[in-house]
């Protein structure tokens, strides 16, 4: 089977679409498949991992100025000097099913990762990989009768470094972890860095992206403290957070690897689309919520944090909460689904609405 990724990273739009389809990719490519990118924004780091683990990136003309029309001739102009694809993944909140019409024909199916649920798909196959309240009706409206929907955190696109990983229930907090993701350009790693500076009986890792902004301050911030450990761009998260007690982050995708890992967030809210996976976690008590990102300020955070570690019997409650959300996931269920597909939603191991 050959596929083909449509998906872009940058500082606006952040790195978790690309990381989760070189996910799916690695896991399509352990069963014998092949697969390539079509990018027109990715960081150069980004671009070198994904061709260092042997995906090739085809790069589209970038003028600055977005066009789905001209995305869509330009992506159909590839794909046509290229030979056939038997399934074109798109993880793009600025394509729709207008973009989708005129690659489709080119493609024998077609799969849409999103989790935004505002927009119309023609599409063979919907992943939207997180929990919310309404989970099976939110896509009904947006996507064909007959496509297949593969919905929650049972479709998770999981890295393998974290299956490999060690999952255990935490006694105690003494190790924290500080994440938001690869770019965090509302600058939350300082928030949370500023945060935590005086417990200095807690061993401090935070980690940021290459394409961070603010990377050199974050460096000299943290270096001022010996508590403290900075990683940038590591290749190692599953081991940070196998070591981390506490971790304090964002709503995105990341959220779901902690799920995984057994471990308490600290959560603060960095973009409108985590608004409702958010709400759904709180409902279940699931993750420790402090707020929209432009309403956290210091001392709520820390507040947060402290009271956490000095009940690490509530903190431990909370993450098996969180863990339980998850006990129907397997691994490489979407990448099952696409290559046994034959149009049934029994057989590909997905489901209708």
């Amino acid at each position: 089977m050959r596929a083909a990724v449509r998906a872009d990273a940058s500082v606006q739009w952040g790195t978790g679409h690309m990381m989760r389809c070189l996910t799916l990719a690695e896991e399509l490519r352990d069963r014998g498949s092949e697969v390539f990118f079509i990018c027109r924004s990715c960081p150069e780091g980004l671009r070198k991992m994904a061709e260092h683990r042997s995906f090739p990136v085809h790069l589209l003309e970038d003028d600055g100025e977005f066009s789905f029309t001209k995305d869509a001739e330009q992506t159909k102009e590839l794909l046509q000097s290229l030979p056939p694809v038997d399934w074109l993944i798109v993880d793009h909140y600025q394509l729709d099913a207008r973009w989708e019409k005129i690659l489709k024909p080119l493609v024998k199916r077609l799969m849409v990762i999103d989790d935004l649920a505002d927009r119309p798909h023609l599409c063979d196959v919907l992943l939207d990989q997180n929990a919310y309240t309404n989970l099976h009706e939110r896509y009904n409206q947006w996507v064909p009768p007959s496509a297949v929907q593969l919905l929650g955190p049972e479709y998770l696109l999981l890295r393998k470094e974290f299956l490999q990983a060690g999952q255990r229930r935490r006694s105690m907090i003494r190790h924290l972890l500080i994440s938001f993701g690869g770019t965090d350009p509302s600058g939350q790693t300082m928030k949370a860095m500023e945060a935590v500076q005086h417990l200095t009986a807690l061993t401090v890792t935070i980690v940021i992206g290459g394409a961070n902004e603010k990377r050199q301050t974050i460096q000299q911030y943290a270096s001022r403290f010996p508590h403290m450990t900075l990683h940038v761009q590591t290749s190692h998260m599953a081991q940070l957070m196998e070591k981390a007690d506490l971790v304090i982050g964002a709503g995105g995708s990341s959220i779901w690897e902690c799920c995984y890992m057994n471990l308490p967030v600290v959560v603060i809210q960095t973009a409108a689309n985590q608004r409702e996976t958010i709400d759904a976690l709180r409902k279940k008590q699931a993750i420790r919520y402090v707020g929209k990102a432009e309403e956290v300020h210091v001392d709520r955070l820390r507040a947060a944090v402290e009271t956490l570690v000095q009940h690490p019997d509530a903190a431990r409650e909370m993450a098996d909460r969180f863990s339980r959300i998850m006990e129907a996931y397997r691994p490489g269920r979407a990448a099952d689904c696409l290559l046994n597909w034959n149009n049934s939603p029994e057989s590909s191991g997905g489901k209708k609405g």
